[in-house]
């Protein structure tokens, strides 16, 4: 069951892919302070780690070619000190910062502008279930993974609670609640999660590799990692998208829905920074009045004016392209002229032919696709065409030659999706 709103609704992974990007452009600066909240911590920890870490290993063998023994304990207690120091800040800064990643989605849309602050200080309300949950999680799939007989569970199971954090943060559900919910949304659907939640794994860590190499080697090893940061929230972003695609196909889940969950629902006409009711009803509208004018397109020939039935690209009473003319309205069959944009009739925006050919696709998404992971086929995947891509991903992308030429058709603009619409709008 699709969502009524309009951008809101059931994606494939192509669709998932673009709708990231829009998310994470139209969001950037919001998304990056998020990342570097939870990264300074996280930064300092691990470089006072790795400068102590360093120092006890040179000097540790340092004593090994001298034939000696480490005196005392000391050094190693504070190694174990920090280790453990290490591990707590990673996983809560990790936690926080995926909680915040996600209710700032859905405050986009939402359409209430959630500050930084805002974010982390809503993730904090759920710390406990989300260490909790993460804690009851990990234990498992470690006591899974300890022989080789448990790892096929553990992989399993990794995947059937991917959305932890969601349903806690989202849905407000405790600890153990959101290991059921969880596993709830997934069933029916692992192997399609599981393939998804790769593909956005390789293109966040991707780009962030080949984008944080590039700057490293230019700038320095450290301006390559504060670049490489940048694309940290796109897996976490990509799974909050495919949370909601599956609640959309599983329960139908709306905007509305999402408000009451998070307590804006006090907030839909007061005009508090919530979702106002008016724009929502304005989305649900406007999706029907879309959906209205796909069923009207091509009903009658522009042509020749002849009705026709559902929405071929030729007509067969005059042999042209039931949108190639501009002598009649495709949606009731009234005349017209070639510059006519809006019926008079029936009041429909005329339909053209080439508007038809025209892939709704992002050409930049494909051609940064191309090019950061073109040898993946991760850009056949985002068009559509899984076959391609597994083919490509499976070469290699061709040993870099059909990468090459992808790379130059998405360029140049005639590279085509599944349905044969060519990619022009960037």
């Amino acid at each position: 069951m699709a969502s009524a709103t309009g951008d809101f609704k059931e994606r494939d992974l192509g669709g998932i892919v673009d709708e990231l990007f829009t998310v994470y452009r139209r969001n950037f600066l919001r998304f990056i302070g998020i990342i570097a909240v939870a990264g300074i911590p996280i930064a300092v920890v691990g470089t006072l780690y790795i400068w102590y870490l360093s120092a006890f290993l040179s000097d540790l063998v340092s004593l090994l070619i001298e034939g000696k023994q480490l005196e005392g304990t000391g050094e190693l207690t504070v190694l174990l000190l920090l280790t453990a120091v290490m591990v707590v800040v990673s996983v809560l800064a990790g936690l926080l910062m995926a909680a915040a990643v996600a209710y700032a989605v859905a405050g986009h849309y939402l359409g209430n502008t959630v500050a930084i602050g805002r974010t982390y200080q809503f993730a904090l309300r759920r710390l406990g279930s989300l260490v909790g949950a993460a804690f009851l999680a990990g234990l498992a799939i470690f006591a899974m993974g300890i022989t080789i007989i448990g790892y096929p569970a553990a992989i399993y199971f990794n995947v059937t609670w991917a959305f932890i954090v969601q349903a806690i943060v989202l849905e407000g559900c405790g600890a153990r609640k959101s290991l059921s919910r969880s596993s709830f949304l997934v069933k029916g659907a692992w192997w399609r999660v599981l393939g998804i939640l790769i593909v956005l794994s390789l293109i966040g860590s991707i780009l962030a590799s080949v984008a944080g190499g590039i700057a490293g080697s230019i700038i320095g090893n450290f301006a390559g990692g504060l670049v490489g940061i940048i694309f940290m929230p796109i897996s976490l972003i990509g799974a909050t998208l495919l949370y909601f695609d599956l609640r959309i196909r599983k329960e139908g889940y709306s905007l509305q829905v999402m408000a009451q969950e998070l307590g804006l629902a006090d907030r839909l006409g007061n005009g508090q920074g919530g979702v106002k009711a008016g724009q929502i009803q304005g989305d649900m509208y406007n999706s029907k009045q879309s959906l209205l004018e796909r069923r009207r397109a091509a009903m009658f020939c522009r042509n020749c004016g002849k009705g026709l039935t559902g929405t071929p690209e030729i007509c067969r009473g005059c042999g042209a392209k039931s949108l190639a003319g501009a002598n009649f309205c495709n949606g009731c069959g009234a005349p017209t002229t070639a510059l006519t944009e809006i019926c008079v009739k029936c009041g429909i925006r005329l339909a053209k032919a080439e508007e038809r050919d025209i892939s709704p696709k992002s050409r930049l998404v494909v051609t940064l696709l191309a090019w950061f992971v073109g040898h993946l086929g991760v850009h056949r995947f985002y068009l559509g065409k899984i076959g391609t891509g597994i083919a490509m991903l499976l070469t290699l992308g061709g040993f870099g030659i059909w990468t090459l030429i992808d790379f130059i058709f998405a360029v140049a603009g005639i590279m085509k999706d599944k349905e044969g619409k060519v990619i022009k709008k960037w």
